[in-house]
């Protein structure tokens, strides 16, 4: 029994020395050329990028033994950056002159012999001309108030960024003194405060956008251009319907004031008259009105506790047409008028008679016929036509899209005196110089084709004026 425990110790034992040059010569294989040594692999890689140029940050710790680092790009190398010991280092590194592309960057530790780590990849965009062409400057000037007492300050407003991308906006300016001067404002604000604008200025404006939260640079939109005479209005009351009466007397509708953006009233200025209106008034007569009187409109506006103006608008009283009197002038034909059913009337005499709560309506019942629709009228005078206001039936949108007006002396030879357009969303009398101004007794008014798809056609009052 003894003797074959040793046999089998001993059978054991040459199998395990067998097993162990089996190992051995399986390791040599792995040492054939030297031993391979790692240095200590970059961390916490990040790239950033930039115009024709992008920045890399990373790590090393411990880096024993590496005397630099390399970044390459395939098997090309861009750039070596000298390496001192310390427990943990932190590298930046801006490579410049980048053509415009997509770069896969890759970062190795290395020791003197040229021992290398393994490589740390990351990945950037590079922007240049190409993604500089495809930005535009969204943002707009949308009024320009002054202070009342001082027009060299004023208030800029500016709409609100077209993207997420747009971190900032330029604003250039005209000085007091002529020179351009330029503020830049982060992209969520939109009111600018100058204290040294020339009343003539106008004011460009330049969007600055980052392709990403990271990027290293800047990228300019071209600038938008707003002139002095482009400033928008849209802050500013405005005659909306304006003419006489008589020489001396004007009737002017008001455009609705800005509630919501802060106007708290308006002054009218004429001759030696300064007539202030509040926000709800949308109609004034203004009387003893010289030949020669220039009629403008400013208006307040409040922000932040402060007072300014709005963009002041004119016009001459010599420019104005005057309305002519409507109480002899009869309706001699038609296309069609409703007979019956309709409470505002139907009939085409109340497109005539003055009030515009009536209005003519063209038949539905028993047929419908379709455009064109037309009114003649016999203004019983003979008068040169300048201008013509319409009004649609309040709150009914079967109006026209377009119409024309033909004069005539005889109510036989007609002429186009030129087509309009209304708007036919909103009450109310609306005014169009014509395109020729005729004289005639009869006037023929066409409703060309309807802004709804329904063949009727609706109108309240229709206004002329020489």
């Amino acid at each position: 029994m003894k003797t074959l425990k040793y046999i089998t110790i001993v059978l054991s034992a040459a199998s395990l020395l067998a097993s162990c040059d089996s190992m051995e010569d399986s390791y040599k294989d792995y040492l054939e050329g030297g031993e391979i040594v790692y240095r200590a692999k970059a961390k916490e890689v990040v790239a950033y990028s930039g115009y024709n140029r992008a920045k890399l940050a990373w790590t090393l710790e411990y880096p024993t033994q590496v005397v630099k680092c390399q970044i390459r790009e395939g098997e090309k190398i861009l750039a070596e950056i000298p390496v001192e010991y310390q427990d943990r280092l932190e590298f930046e590194y801006v490579l410049e002159n980048l053509p415009e592309k997509t770069y896969t960057f890759s970062i190795y530790s290395m020791d003197k012999e040229g021992n290398s780590s393994i490589k740390s990849d990351v990945i950037v965009d590079v922007y240049g001309e190409r993604y500089m062409n495809t930005l535009r400057t969204g943002r707009f000037v949308q009024a320009v108030l002054r202070q009342p007492d001082n027009a060299n300050t004023a208030l800029v407003i500016l709409s609100t960024s077209i993207s997420s991308k747009v971190v900032a906006t330029e604003v250039y300016y005209k000085s007091i003194s002529g020179e351009e001067k330029h503020e830049r404002i982060d992209a969520s604000v939109d009111k600018l405060l100058l204290d040294d604008v020339a009343e003539d200025s106008y004011f460009n404006l330049r969007d600055v956008w980052k392709p990403s939260d990271t990027a290293i640079d800047d990228f300019a939109a071209p600038v938008k251009e707003c002139g002095a005479s482009d400033i928008p209005t849209g802050l500013s009351r405005s005659f909306t319907y304006i003419y006489k009466t008589d020489p001396a007397t004007v009737v002017a509708t008001l455009s609705a004031a800005r509630t919501d953006a802060g106007v708290v009233r308006s002054v009218i200025h004429y001759d030696d008259e300064d007539i202030t209106v509040d926000p709800a008034t949308l109609e004034v007569i203004l009387t003893n009105v010289s030949d020669n009187a220039v009629i403008s409109i400013e208006t307040f506006i409040e922000d932040d506790e402060k007072e300014y103006v709005a963009p002041t608008l004119k016009v001459d009283a010599n420019a104005l047409v005057t309305k002519i009197a409507m109480d002899n002038w009869a309706v001699i034909g038609y296309s069609s008028q409703q007979e019956t059913g309709e409470s505002g009337g139907g009939h085409a005499e109340h497109a005539i008679d003055g009030d515009i709560n009536t209005y003519w309506h063209t038949q539905y019942n028993p047929t419908k016929p379709d455009y064109p629709h037309y009114l003649t009228i016999d203004l019983q005078i003979t008068a040169t036509i300048r201008a013509i206001a319409v009004a649609r039936r309040n709150g009914n949108n079967n109006f026209a899209a377009k119409m024309r007006l033909e004069v005539s002396p005889d109510n036989e030879n007609w002429e186009s005196a030129g087509e309009f357009t209304p708007n036919g969303t909103i009450n109310g009398l609306q005014m169009y110089t014509l395109e020729k101004s005729l004289s005639g007794r009869y006037v023929k008014l066409t409703a060309l084709k309807g802004v709804s798809a329904n063949p009727y056609f609706c109108m309240s009052e229709m206004n002329l004026y020489e």
